[in-house]
């Protein structure tokens, strides 16, 4: 965020007030010093103090001396922005649709962020695969931001403030013409849980940036030799966003805004605590496939 003057924004924030009575309000948190569970932790702080609740929700700064910042920037807005028509939609997959999905994965015992990451992976596969106009699935690699807080060894406490969080890859090479949900889900399952404290602690020493940004360094390298699809998704259904009450009650909807970023999936949790939901971000013409999807549209209770 920068102001006309080009002065840098750290965070913006606009109350909007309706006619109603309604209240909506819209926070913008630059990615330079936050995640989005740093974000999370500061509005449920901001909103605990603007209704002079007793709880105090201090940011811990330790992350600071274990990861420190290197002033480098390593993912250009080139990278990842690109000129095309994109278009964003929301699905929702309530808790009766999540547990018959989960069922459908007969092995493995999937999460929800699995099961619905790994549904939306093949739907898109499979749209890709149609309009290529190719028989065999395209190769593609399913990223997903994970939260090292927890992976840290001894783990940092849940609001310690900073970007936290490791790309994991998970690679689909061996293409064919179909792929089950339950061959995803160990993909996933698996590019998820290298991402140990072993792995969190080489991020810590005299090597740490080398070793941070060798996924982003691979996700450059294989879209170039071989047309390889990147699917980029980030799971939100934890944080406690649905509890951010500013003394007027909690929110009625919490949601996401349109990411400019082509294969992009934002899952967020949804106010009954039991659903997800998916902002999927494509192409408009892989999105014009995609919503139809057979499968996809067995398990989604609604879209927009």
């Amino acid at each position: 965020m920068v102001k006309a003057d080009g002065e840098a924004v750290i965070t913006g924030v606009q109350v909007n007030v309706f006619e109603c009575g309604s209240v909506g309000i819209g926070v913008c948190v630059s990615h330079k010093v936050a995640d989005g569970a740093t974000m999370a932790s500061f509005l449920n702080a901001w909103s605990a103090t603007a209704r002079g609740s007793d709880e105090k929700l201090a940011p811990n700064l330790d992350s600071a001396v274990l990861f420190p910042p290197k002033g480098i920037d390593i993912i250009k807005q080139s990278d990842i922005i690109r000129n095309e028509k994109i278009v964003t939609r929301r699905f929702e997959f309530d808790g009766k649709n999540l547990a018959n999905l989960k069922a459908k994965i007969v092995n493995g015992n999937p999460t929800r962020v699995e099961a619905v990451t790994a549904l939306i992976w093949k739907s898109a596969m499979e749209t890709a695969r149609i309009n290529s106009g190719k028989d065999m699935l395209p190769a593609s690699i399913a990223t997903h931001l994970v939260n090292i807080r927890e992976r840290t060894n001894p783990p940092l406490p849940r609001h310690s403030l900073g970007n936290l969080w490791r790309l994991s890859l998970a690679p689909y090479l061996d293409v064919k013409k179909q792929v089950e949900l339950q061959e995803l889900v160990s993909l996933l399952r698996k590019s998820i849980r290298r991402i140990d404290s072993d792995y969190v602690s080489k991020l810590q020493g005299v090597n740490g940036l080398a070793k941070a940004i060798e996924p982003l360094q691979e996700l450059r390298q294989r879209p170039r030799e071989r047309g390889v699809e990147v699917y980029t998704f980030s799971s939100w259904a934890r944080f406690p966003l649905y509890e951010i009450n500013f003394g007027w009650g909690k929110p009625a909807r919490v949601c996401t805004i349109t990411v400019p970023v082509r294969n992009c999936v934002i899952l967020m949790g949804t106010k009954s605590g039991d659903g997800i939901e998916a902002w999927v971000t494509l192409t408009e013409k892989d999105m014009e496939k995609f919503e139809r999807s057979q499968e996809l549209l067995q398990f989604i209770s609604t879209s927009a």
